[in-house]
């Protein structure tokens, strides 16, 4: 695609966000070494220099803040208008990843969030998931997305964001966990979908003396906090640090465990699984969403999927943790980044122009396609 024009794109959030989740710095960087110009969005940017594509991760993040409607009229108001000059000026296409069915945390009156979901998928031009079966979630879920073209872009791994060189020895003894203990971990935002206080209390039925659970990540809700605060006071294997883990940190907490569980209610994608592969480390999840596929692809030495009672998925996750055979590194060469901006710039650009790639198209480019299934 060297001969083509350079893709513009103007995406929310692009590389503001970074601090808090490398995954759209990341991809944007990795867009912008294939020529791909990426800008933050903006109203007036938007309408005053249209790009290709405007790409929108999480919306309701972007135009849904708090119970004031006007607020959101405002927003979708002008963000619609911008979006329709810029249609008319440069053919503007609007394209959305989704990373989740829904908002995790209502924000908004539901009034307010009723009509922002049936506004925004009839608003959009084209869809990019990080899985095949969220794609089919996505499209079940929002019947309008049914014809909207569509492509399947990875999420990315996180390698080049950890600190791999700290041994699991080093590690439990900057830490302060036992050489013999069996450490579970839990990393990420602790946030009502997670299900962590359910996490504290199957693990506090575990028997096993030298087991060890810790929970690192920032706990901003405050019932959350509190409810998981008390069942771990109850149970002196339990280790708490509700705050936000600098990627020191964070690096030396994934090095110093067996296994990270992540016991999610509800979940569509998850990034914190692929954090954990990325720093070699096993991981428990809910047969859910596209859990399944990820231990498809990773495969089931890394990844230990379950149903039924969390109580007998720890039990049985964490002695499969400890005694299954694998190998020193799991392999994400399907999550790799200059794959997945390939995958993602191709898609852009049969949306933005359907002719643009020709024939010469990669084989295993993302073909936008629309169902009427």
């Amino acid at each position: 695609m060297t001969d083509l024009p350079p893709l513009v794109v103007q995406a929310a959030p692009a590389f503001r966000t970074r601090h808090a989740n490398p995954y759209n710095a990341t991809l944007y960087e990795h867009l912008a070494a294939r020529d791909v110009r990426v800008e933050e969005l903006s109203v007036s940017r938007l309408a005053l220099h249209p790009p290709d594509v405007v790409h929108v991760h999480w919306p309701e993040l972007t135009f849904l803040s708090g119970r004031r409607w006007w607020r959101t009229l405002w927003r979708m108001g002008t963000f619609g208008a911008a979006l329709s000059v810029a249609r008319l000026r440069r053919g503007t296409r609007l394209v959305w990843t989704v990373h989740n069915l829904h908002p995790h945390e209502a924000s908004t009156s539901r009034l307010q969030s009723r009509l922002f979901w049936w506004l925004w998928p009839r608003m959009v031009d084209g869809v990019l998931t990080l899985t095949t079966s969220a794609l089919d979630a996505v499209r079940a879920e929002h019947p309008s997305l049914r014809r909207v073209p569509a492509a399947v872009t990875p999420h990315g791994d996180y390698r080049a964001e950890l600190g791999r060189g700290i041994t699991r020895q080093d590690a439990r003894a900057a830490l302060g966990i036992e050489p013999g203990a069996r450490l579970l971990l839990f990393v990420g935002q602790v946030r009502e979908y997670k299900n962590v206080p359910a996490l504290v209390e199957s693990f506090s039925r575990l028997p096993g003396p030298d087991d060890r659970l810790v929970i690192a990540g920032q706990a901003k809700d405050a019932g959350v906090r509190a409810a998981v605060t008390a069942l771990a006071a109850e149970d002196p294997r339990v280790r708490l640090e509700l705050d936000f883990q600098e990627p020191a940190r964070l690096s030396a907490w994934l090095a110093a465990a067996d296994v990270v569980v992540l016991p999610y209610s509800d979940v569509l994608n998850s990034g914190t699984a692929l954090l954990a592969l990325s720093a070699d480390r096993p991981v428990i999840v809910p047969a859910v969403g596209a859990m399944p596929e990820l231990r498809e692809t990773v495969g089931p030495e890394w990844v230990h999927t379950y149903e039924g009672p969390l109580d007998d998925a720890l039990r049985d996750g964490l002695a499969w943790a400890v005694h299954e055979t694998r190998s020193p590194t799991s392999d994400l060469s399907a999550y790799s980044w200059p794959q997945i901006a390939e995958l993602t710039e191709e898609a852009m650009r049969r949306l933005v122009e359907p002719s643009a790639t020709g024939s010469g198209a990669s084989p295993r480019a993302a073909f936008l396609s629309s169902t009427d299934d």
